[in-house]
């Protein structure tokens, strides 16, 4: 009983993310879906235009290989825990005035992005040193195993950088086992 006991003060609620309301209760949205909750997809799931971004997200996020459809910013503004597993689909974040990334907008030290599947995605900052990537707009920990099909990540300010894994990648930030098919880096400012 004392080793069951253990066990149960030390388990965390893995919260189950089935549908678009649900998942806009991560965070500050919701006392309830904490910041550094343990989270399943268990569906796949269409966002539209009024999706916001979970904030400082410092929990796992397991995507399950199921798909998040339609973003028009990025998954989590910053990630200092796990994302992992997860499919994006049809994504246009357009016209951004901040570092941008498809997975996370600034992925931490302490954050992995890793096995994410990317198609169809369109990011175009037009701000100075607004960076921007599909596994993460500017990485200071790691993202490994990205996916990229037919997607375009384009900056247009100046020393803004771009990349599929990572637009800029920072001291000690790493980006590995990138794979892009028919995608294009684009980079129009000076510096």
């Amino acid at each position: 009983t004392l080793a069951s006991s253990f066990q149960y003060a030390n388990s965390k609620t893995i919260y189950f993310i089935n549908d678009t309301e649900t998942l806009l209760k991560i965070g500050q949205r919701d006392s309830g879906f904490p910041e550094d909750g343990i989270y399943q997809q268990t569906a796949n799931i269409n966002v539209n235009e009024s999706h916001i971004p979970i904030g400082t997200f410092t929990g796992e996020y397991d995507g399950q290989c199921y798909t998040i459809s339609g973003l028009f910013d990025c998954f989590v503004n910053t990630l200092k825990g796990n994302i992992s597993d997860l499919k994006f689909t049809r994504a246009n974040i357009k016209n951004s005035t901040k570092v941008t990334g498809l997975a996370a907008c600034v992925v931490e030290k302490s954050g992995t992005v890793s096995n994410i599947w990317a198609e169809n995605v369109h990011i175009v900052s037009l701000s100075d040193s607004a960076h921007v990537g599909i596994g993460g707009g500017q990485v200071k920990g790691k993202v490994t195993n990205i996916m990229a099909v037919n997607s375009n990540v384009i900056t247009k300010g100046k020393e803004a950088s771009a990349g599929i894994g990572g637009g800029e990648v920072k001291a000690g930030g790493k980006v590995d086992h990138t794979t892009a098919v028919n995608c294009h880096v684009t980079t129009k400012g000076n510096y």
